[in-house]
């Protein structure tokens, strides 16, 4: 009796897997590049806060002045 060959290929779910995600992950990078925000960064303590802070939120240094 002869053995009977087998290959592997994409199915179905497979090659649908394949297209989402390569839809998917670029929309994804975008997205998270887009919602990226400015931060500020204190002089004093080297911690990062909000763009447009008067004062760092951790060692209260006036941030008015660097502007």
């Amino acid at each position: 009796m002869s053995e009977i060959d087998t290959t592997t290929e994409f199915g179905g779910n497979t090659a649908e897997l394949v297209i989402i995600s390569a839809i998917c992950l670029p929309l994804g990078l975008l997205m998270y590049f887009n919602q990226q925000e400015e931060r500020w960064i204190c002089p004093e303590c080297r911690k990062t806060v909000d763009a447009g802070a008067s004062t760092c939120y951790y060692c209260d240094e006036d941030l008015d002045q660097y502007d």
